[in-house]
């Protein structure tokens, strides 16, 4: 991306703008690699992110009966919220532990753990 990065050129009276003149244009296997690290970095932004993983692989050990995809969504996003001000690497833990039934607080565990809860 060194290539295309060295031909940006400011774009006058918009300071934050830069534009790429067509003769130095992405190939093909430049524009997929600059999308998918687009979309990697668009999941980075996501709140609580590196928790989400965790979270998601650990609600699959629950049925999710009747809950449509908005209704997962959400759940996941209070989730995120929940545990954004954890590192991963504990929520992560917290999350193997409701799994493998040795979390150490009560909770029913025929029901998938609260956010509180993890």
């Amino acid at each position: 991306m060194d290539r295309v990065s060295a031909h940006l050129e400011d774009v006058p009276g918009k300071w934050k703008h830069k534009a790429l003149n067509a003769k130095h244009a992405p190939t093909e296997g430049e524009s997929e690699a600059l999308r998918r690290r687009a979309g990697l970095l668009s999941a980075a932004l996501r709140p609580g992110s590196p928790n989400l993983k965790a979270i998601q692989m650990m609600r699959l050990g629950w049925p999710a009966y009747g809950q449509t995809e908005q209704d997962i969504e959400a759940a996941l996003l209070l989730y995120a919220r929940a545990t954004d001000r954890f590192p991963a690497w504990a929520v992560g833990i917290a999350c193997n532990r409701f799994v493998e039934g040795r979390a150490s607080i009560k909770w029913d565990d025929s029901q998938v753990p609260s956010p509180p809860q993890v």
